[in-house]
């Protein structure tokens, strides 16, 4: 993640977990579904006693620092991918307990594509959108250069995980989005 530039995405792709990621979880109908950004911002805005009850458990943090939100993808009408779950938490070590009323993944090793991406410019927050931060920097380019990173060794899994990762941001108007991705070997 050093050396980020605005607008210029930064990848690597390595060897990631084994995990449990614990938090606390959503259901809804596919994530770009009417309504859906809106369920999953709310998890976000009415569950901060997640990361208060995991800063407790801080010998179990992981080598990932960030907190983060975790994105499955369950059946739904025997279609795959019908409803994601997603899980504000964080990645903790693999024997970490589980705290009441808390949600919890145990996540094997797998390769994972970490994206990240600084924002273009300062921009307070009231009102902006993902596009006024990042413009051109979308997360579908993100799936691309993991198809061109190592001259296409690389592609994406979503039947794993992906997850949005949101570590430290340089001051309260400039942001860094992350975006984690399981992939395998071609």
């Amino acid at each position: 993640m050093q050396n980020l530039k605005p607008g210029k995405i930064n990848l690597e792709i390595k060897k990631c977990g084994p995990y449990r990621f614990i938090g606390k979880s959503v259901l809804a109908r596919g994530h770009v579904a009417r309504g859906t950004s809106e369920l999953f911002q709310s998890n976000w805005h009415h569950n901060s006693w997640v990361f208060d009850e995991l800063d407790k458990l801080s010998d179990y943090a992981s080598d990932e620092p960030y907190n983060a939100a975790l994105m499955t993808w369950e059946l739904y009408n025997g279609e795959q991918g019908q409803l994601t779950t997603y899980t504000i938490g964080r990645f903790m070590k693999p024997d970490t307990p589980v705290p009441d009323e808390m949600d919890f993944y145990d996540l094997p090793e797998i390769d994972v594509a970490k994206c990240f991406a600084l924002s273009h410019a300062d921009i307070p927050y009231e009102g902006a959108t993902f596009g006024d931060y990042f413009g051109h920097t979308h997360i579908d380019k993100w799936w691309d250069a993991i198809g061109e990173y190592e001259n296409g060794k690389y592609e994406q899994v979503l039947s794993t995980y992906s997850a949005e990762v949101y570590p430290e941001t340089p001051n309260e108007n400039q942001y860094i989005f992350g975006y984690y991705i399981g992939c395998e070997e071609k």
